[in-house]
């Protein structure tokens, strides 16, 4: 019961935050100050937390702190490199057969990469959080505490999210279904890890974290960033924003005490 309580909290943000950017027609102005915020908070959020707990979460599987940095560091510069070779790939592929729409495609590139970091990120947030709820019966408060640090992110991840389906002229529709969809990775990741706690334990959290900050990484720096400032007279009120994302993230952080995977 507790579970199911906690998934449909998780779903009812998560839908929350992801509709607000579909609640009406933005104009171009206010849709890349949007994208300044999510650029700052992709930034904050890789440098605040994923990345930092990925060494705690390599520290406390038994490494060393020297040993355990320079390896969560080695996979955000995978998850980096994956991530940019990916956008490569496909863009080249989309501007042979299109040459006349390369913003286009460009702003679906940027969500694609949005995608794929926000889902990482999400996918450990539900192991993590089924791992808690199991962990709870000796320790009442744990399941409650991960749960406050997701629901504290998961509204502003999906708008910073939708935000970028906006930027990329998805349909309303299939944007909303987009952000359908990815609400449920968290559910089905928590579902999975509280059913199979044994299997999770041996799973590398700590790697994946640092992949998810690499692609974190990548996406508020190379796709989101320069978008932010693609309006020049604009650039003073977008970098503002920016660190207000950034901001967003570490008071956030502060509220739930770091506390995330542990």
């Amino acid at each position: 019961m507790e579970l199911v309580l906690y998934l449909l909290a998780i779903i009812v943000v998560s839908l929350i935050g992801g509709a607000l950017p579909y609640m009406r027609r933005w104009g171009s102005s206010n849709l890349h100050y949007f994208v300044a915020i999510s650029a700052g908070v992709f930034i904050g959020a890789s440098f605040l937390i994923l990345i930092p707990e990925a060494i705690n979460t390599l520290i406390e599987e038994g490494g060393d702190v020297h040993d355990a940095v320079s390896h969560a560091l080695m996979w955000v510069m995978i998850g980096f490199i994956l991530l940019l070779m990916i956008e490569i790939i496909i863009k080249e592929r989309h501007e042979k057969k299109c040459r006349n729409h390369t913003n286009e495609h460009k702003h679906k590139l940027t969500s694609l990469a949005a995608f794929t970091g926000l889902g990482i990120h999400s996918a450990v947030d539900g192991l993590a959080l089924g791992a808690a709820i199991v962990a709870s019966e000796s320790n009442s408060e744990l399941g409650t505490v991960v749960l406050l640090a997701i629901l504290a992110h998961k509204a502003i991840d999906l708008f910073s999210l939708s935000t970028t389906f906006c930027l990329a002229d998805v349909p309303r529709k299939q944007g909303l279904i987009n952000i359908g969809l990815f609400t449920l990775i968290t559910p089905i990741a928590a579902i999975i890890s509280f059913f199979a706690v044994d299997l999770i334990d041996s799973a590398p959290i700590g790697i994946l974290m640092a992949l998810a900050g690499g692609t974190f990484t990548f996406v508020g720096m190379y796709d989101l960033l320069p978008e932010a400032f693609h309006e020049k007279r604009n650039n003073y009120k977008a970098y503002a924003l920016v660190v207000i994302g950034i901001l967003l993230i570490f008071i956030l952080n502060m509220l739930t005490g770091g506390a995330h995977t542990h």
